[in-house]
């Protein structure tokens, strides 16, 4: 998980209740080596109560979004203030 220390997970349980937690948080708690398996399988919801039933669970990166940005537009006037950017 320190690898992705900087980011949030999104957990959607079947119940339909979605919940964000910053991996940050669980590094603290469980410590860096925790598996992201671990997490998704004794995660549990608040709204009803039950564990390890999760019908979405994404990785949120947060941070550097110019980073993540950069490939999704190929618009040319974007482009050129990308260069800008990069520039400075």
């Amino acid at each position: 998980m320190r690898h992705i220390a900087s980011s949030h997970l999104s957990i959607t349980c079947i119940c339909g209740h979605t919940g964000l937690v910053a991996v940050s948080d669980l590094i603290t708690k469980h410590g860096a080596d925790l598996h992201i398996d671990t997490v998704e399988l004794n995660a549990v919801c608040r709204r009803c109560k039950t564990k390890g039933t999760f019908e979405r669970f994404q990785i949120i990166f947060v941070g550097q979004s110019h980073l993540a940005m950069k490939g999704s537009d190929t618009n040319k006037e974007n482009d050129q203030l990308e260069g800008s950017l990069e520039q400075n």
